[in-house]
């Protein structure tokens, strides 16, 4: 109720200090409006950025980018697209740290993909990755049967039940998770046998070189169809290794489906994403072992 009641104050109307608390009170419960109702949501967000421009100062330039990363993606779920191209341009052209500008862009490229725009969506997150350290090779066709064989070798050594290394928590590290797992329906579109395949095979490599990520469980996923396609492994140790992975992979994504479960209510996009893992859990869970299949 007063957030309600603050989004129709002029700025001019409250203090400095009072300002801040509204902003806060408004960003607050613009967050938890997020899945019902994107109007309001976008009305607190508004009000929230006047106020804190009203009175902004060099500290307040986080929150500034925060609140502004919040009406972009509110923009892009409302549909419009338009103004969220101005708004990601604007939050673009600041000199962020990449990590800062990762979440925006994970959203920038969902709204260019959703209008067909799938080359400029992989343009913009190749080049935030690169940002983040981690770059697609000029030469990646020509590594890509090492890196495939690399990977063969680690699919015969792992472990069948869930992964026991500790979760990601590298903020780079996560950040191009975040970006490997956005990219991946896009880049389908683009240039598949490089773009898809380097984005499948650089989420398997940060997972087994740094520990499983919730957010790398769909973008390493199809690497179990990489070790089946590749030429002169069409044979029942690659049919084999590809089943082990997959299930490596499945068993993964039950444990984070299971604790996702705990605070899904507290992420607006949590509800999605639980609904999409639960259509392929059930046959996972009903198997009730965790023997793996056998090499």
């Amino acid at each position: 109720m007063a957030a309600e009641q603050y989004s129709h104050v002029n700025g001019q109307a409250l203090g400095p200090e009072e300002s801040r608390r509204v902003i806060g009170l408004l960003r607050q419960q613009a967050q938890s409006m997020r899945v019902v109702d994107h109007a309001t949501t976008e009305r607190y967000l508004t009000t929230g950025i006047g106020l804190l421009r009203s009175i902004q100062t060099e500290a307040d330039a986080a929150l500034l980018t925060a609140l502004e990363t919040d009406l972009h993606s509110v923009l892009c779920d409302l549909g419009r697209h338009g103004e969220g191209d101005d708004l990601y341009g604007s939050l673009a052209s600041r000199g962020l740290d990449p990590i800062e500008l990762v979440d925006a862009t994970c959203v920038q490229i969902a709204s260019l993909h959703i209008r067909t725009r799938f080359t400029d969506a992989v343009t913009l997150g190749i080049d935030l990755l690169r940002k983040l350290g981690t770059e697609l090779p000029e030469d990646f066709t020509a590594s890509k049967a090492e890196r495939l064989d690399a990977m063969s070798r680690w699919v015969a050594e792992v472990d069948r039940g869930v992964d026991s290394r500790p979760e990601l928590s590298d903020p780079v590290l996560l950040a191009q998770a975040k970006l490997l797992d956005r990219l991946m329906p896009p880049a389908f579109y683009v240039d598949p046998p490089t773009h898809h395949g380097w984005l499948v095979l650089e989420s398997q490599r940060i997972w087994a070189e740094h520990g499983p990520c919730a957010s790398l469980i769909a973008s390493a996923g199809p690497a179990s169809a990489m070790l089946v396609g590749w030429a002169g492994h069409h044979n029942e140790i690659s049919l084999a290794k590809s089943a082990r992975f997959l299930h490596y992979i499945n068993r993964h994504k039950l444990h984070s489906y299971e604790a996702s479960a705990k605070y899904t209510s507290s992420r607006p996009s949590g509800v999605l994403e639980l609904l999409g893992l639960a259509r392929v859990l059930p046959a996972e869970r009903s198997m009730g072992n965790d023997s793996g299949p056998r090499t």
